[in-house]
């Protein structure tokens, strides 16, 4: 229970005790913007943030939602400027930018956060800092609740975020979070504050004034200090839910496999033998790997629709939610933004246009695999080298029996390559198949045809028949594909 008298000596050591808490890193010499809509809560944050030392630069946007509301913009601008603070002001057309099924509220609250960071930006200001107040938490535990948020919901806002929808490395500060909203009421009286009014705080069709106005004055006839009350429950479940990230963070290390920014791929077996509530968490990792924190998590349902998805093989990436896809084969369980079908360390690809080469040369592939071709040598060197075997992606070719200049390309159907000791030609599909390289890897397959259209070389499988070293043969090449080295990215 709060028994403190709210004077502004007392608000002023409160804010002082949670910025030293939480954000130590916070410098007094550095532009800090606070955005200052013109209500007590914000004027209020303006004056305790001076009165600690820190550098402000007030920044204020007008949504053009109401007629007063360019008058509310010029008085804000003229306080800061009699406290001489800079000041931003800009004015937008709210109504007009919202996107089709986006609500008011929600297109206002883009609007003023991309303002805030653009002037922190251009100003070079490190962080933005805005006046959410222990009430604001309460509504905000309560408008997850509804919502049917899990844990990252109900834990609620941070006091230091970072990083944001908004950007990617610029905190967004909340020094006001421990302060309920009477107090700054109460402070902005006592220093003759011109607080304004913004009359749509009140209008219920907004579902926070629903809660502020009505549901939690009728908890609070149960509970009198339900707005501390809940902004207590957010903090312990913050805590709980800073616990579970590290734990995530250990998991994901152990079970992806690579991850790169188009896609993450997991370990087949680490991934089944994940329970569904794991698997459901790696998952939120994924999605915000790949889409960044600018874009809200996944729901409950699309969780459990892409985890059921993956738990069979796919023949093609599936789509899951805001352009991602879904993708299991043999080497890998896939998340991938966008349907193009990854390259791992397991099978090469080729680029999709064809190269011409001639030895010596280095070609750079997918997924990062690289082709050396080396310089041409004596054919005993290679005979020399064969004798001690060589590796799957290794070949020794007769220079003399490939013509010149070569082409790397993928593989087309139809496509047929004479392995060594073979009978004759076979289709390079049969090939593949028989060695279980999946169908979406077929397809990206790389081969090395002469200047005849003749395939010499299928990786994997080694020189054609006709282009082997033998006895005869004057002048060999040594053809060899690298595989990428196995890492994890760790978002």
């Amino acid at each position: 229970m709060t028994t403190t008298r709210p004077t502004p000596q007392a608000l002023k050591a409160r804010v002082q005790h949670t910025l030293a808490d939480v954000a130590p890193a916070l410098r007094t010499d550095v532009p800090l913007v606070v955005g200052v809509s013109g209500g007590a809560d914000s004027l209020v944050l303006a004056w305790v943030l001076d009165q600690l030392g820190y550098s402000l630069i007030i920044a204020h946007l007008d949504h053009g939602l109401r007629p007063e509301s360019a008058d509310q913009a010029r008085a804000v601008a003229e306080w800061a400027r009699a406290q001489g603070w800079p000041v931003v002001v800009q004015r937008v057309d709210v109504a007009a930018q919202r996107r089709g099924g986006q609500s008011l509220e929600d297109a206002a609250r883009q609007a003023r956060y991309t303002f805030l960071f653009h002037v922190a930006e251009a100003h070079q200001a490190q962080a933005v800092a805005v006046a959410h107040t222990q009430d604001d938490q309460a509504e905000t535990v309560l408008l997850n609740l509804l919502r049917g948020a899990g844990l990252e919901g109900l834990r609620g806002m941070a006091v230091v975020q970072v990083p944001t929808r908004w950007h990617s490395h610029l905190p967004l500060v909340r020094p006001l979070l421990d302060v309920p909203r009477g107090w700054t009421r109460a402070v902005a009286d006592a220093l003759g504050l011109p607080v304004q009014e913004d009359p749509s705080n009140r209008d219920l069709r907004y579902r926070r004034n629903w809660i502020r106005h009505r549901v939690l004055p009728l908890l609070a006839e149960a509970n009198p200090n339900i707005r501390e009350t809940l902004a207590r429950t957010a903090r312990a479940l913050a805590a709980d839910a800073a616990l579970l990230d590290e734990a995530v963070a250990a998991r994901w290390a152990e079970t992806v496999r690579l991850a790169r920014p188009n896609w993450v791929r997991f370990d087949p077996d680490a991934w089944d033998a994940l329970s569904p509530p794991w698997q459901a968490r790696l998952l939120r990792r994924a999605w915000q790997h790949l889409l960044g924190s600018a874009v809200l998590p996944p729901s409950w349902d699309q969780v459990q629709r892409a985890r059921l998805a993956l738990n069979q093989p796919t023949v093609r990436p599936r789509p899951w939610a805001r352009g991602l896809y879904l993708l299991r084969r043999e080497d890998g369980v896939f998340v991938l933004r966008g349907r193009e079908v990854p390259v791992t360390e397991q099978w090469p690809a080729a680029e999709p246009v064809p190269k011409t080469l001639t030895p010596p040369a280095r070609v750079a592939l997918p997924g990062g695999w690289t082709l050396v071709i080396g310089s041409p040598v004596p054919a005993a060197r290679a005979r020399q080298a064969l004798a001690h075997g060589l590796g799957p992606w290794e070949a020794w070719l007769d220079l003399d029996a490939s013509p010149r200049p070569w082409t790397l390309r993928r593989a087309q159907p139809g496509d047929r390559f004479w392995p060594v000791d073979a009978a004759g030609p076979r289709l390079v599909a049969d090939i593949l198949a028989a060695a279980r390289v999946h169908a979406t890897a077929r397809r990206l397959w790389p081969v090395l045809e002469d200047a005849t259209g003749t395939l010499i070389w299928l990786p994997g499988r080694g020189a054609a028949h006709p282009q082997r070293v033998r006895d005869a043969s004057r002048w060999a090449v040594l053809l060899r594909l690298h595989p990428p080295q196995l890492e994890t990215t760790r978002s």
